[in-house]
């Protein structure tokens, strides 16, 4: 009863109070925009494929139940997580790193490359929810904040799940934020929050973006077999991965939520090789399958992009799911030496504490299993 309650709670805060967090829906030349999509069908976005919101046999009530109350005692971790202190403005002077990441948790993270600053998916909001005190951070992960972020010459928007698309941080970001990519739709929940609409760029399934005005960086928008939208407006903004290509430098895949599917092997085929790929791994469930990559789907998906280095998201920040906190680090490192024993090809899993720098031009860095025992670090 007290999970009905809460939703009932959210729909009514929705429909009367309508809070800014809640964002809006596309109108005028946006929606127009939306209506030529071929993936906008009868008012709603589509998957490529046919795509369930709950695995067959389970009912609405078990999968809130999942949700809200399921897994053990390690779904949370009991100790502080271990993250390295940067700071994100004098990583180069410090170190001599020019082009690199820094993983914030889930599935945020900045990325450097040729003198340009990218920040994807930033959520450093306390809970990533519309609802305080639910989908709580882990301890240890309140280090980085939105006032801690240095000038953005993109912002890259995957979805506009809380998750992924956070109220509280893209607000209190805005004036750093120099240009913005974002799926059809989602560009005006940000200019309902004050973002200039002439900064924000959106893109259907495919479509690619110069984003200086140049052909040195392009964008292109990928398919993901996920949702999006967010309370009470299901699938009315589209949500994609996409395709960072850096001409003459490295080729990036910014990979979205979703669940395996064959769009993957089709960006594989189309614009593969990756130099780097950064793949969701992480909040999966038996109740919602088709919204999630469990580790061995991610493994697949890894063979369709054809990439060898990988850096998985979507875990260690935020309960989302049932299973064991550190489990998705652990299975995808288990499943991938396996491979090695199967005289398969081992892909390079990086696992960096959270703010640990990664450098992308050394393809020979390693990174410790912090995940396996939080008292050692």
């Amino acid at each position: 009863m007290r999970i009905i309650g809460g939703i009932i709670l959210l729909k009514l805060m929705y429909i009367i109070f309508k809070p800014k967090i809640f964002g809006r829906n596309p109108k005028g030349e946006k929606k127009k925009k939306m209506k030529m999509s071929p993936n906008y069908i009868k008012g709603r976005f589509r998957n490529l494929e046919k795509t369930k919101l709950l695995t067959d046999g389970v009912t609405p009530f078990e999968s809130v139940s999942q949700f809200f109350f399921g897994g053990g005692e390690n779904s949370v971790p009991k100790e502080e997580l271990p993250v390295v202190k940067t700071d994100l403005n004098t990583i180069t002077e410090l170190t001599g790193i020019e082009n690199y990441i820094v993983w914030f948790g889930h599935s945020s993270y900045l990325l450097r490359a040729k003198g340009k600053t990218y920040l994807v998916d930033p959520i450093f909001s306390p809970y990533a929810s519309p609802i305080k005190g639910s989908v709580k951070r882990f301890k240890g992960t309140e280090y980085f904040e939105a006032d801690k972020m240095p000038e953005i010459d993109c912002l890259i928007i995957t979805h506009d799940h809380y998750d992924h698309l956070d109220y509280e941080t893209v607000t209190k970001i805005k004036d750093r934020v120099k240009k913005v990519i974002t799926p059809l739709g989602v560009g005006s929940h940000l200019v309902y929050w004050g973002y200039d609409e002439n900064i924000i760029t959106e893109l259907d399934w495919y479509q690619e973006n110069q984003i200086y005005n140049d052909d040195k960086v392009i964008i292109i928008s990928t398919p993901s077999r996920h949702s999006g939208g967010r309370t009470g407006n299901k699938n009315k903004t589209l949500w994609s991965g996409y395709v960072l290509d850096i001409k003459g430098y490295k080729k990036i895949y910014l990979g979205a939520d979703g669940c395996y599917g064959n769009h993957l092997k089709d960006i594989g085929n189309k614009y593969g090789p990756f130099d780097m790929a950064l793949v969701e791994n992480g909040q999966y469930n038996k109740c919602w399958k088709y919204s999630h990559m469990f580790p061995k789907d991610t493994i697949k998906s890894i063979e369709d992009l054809k990439v060898s280095r990988i850096l998985p998201i979507h875990n260690s920040k935020y309960k989302l799911s049932s299973h064991d906190w550190n489990e998705p680090l652990i299975e995808i490192t288990r499943l991938n030496n396996l491979r090695e024993k199967e005289g398969k090809k081992k892909f390079d899993i990086l696992t960096p504490k959270i703010g640990e720098v990664v450098n992308l031009d050394d393809d020979d860095q390693k990174f410790t299993r912090w995940f396996d025992n939080l008292n050692k670090y």
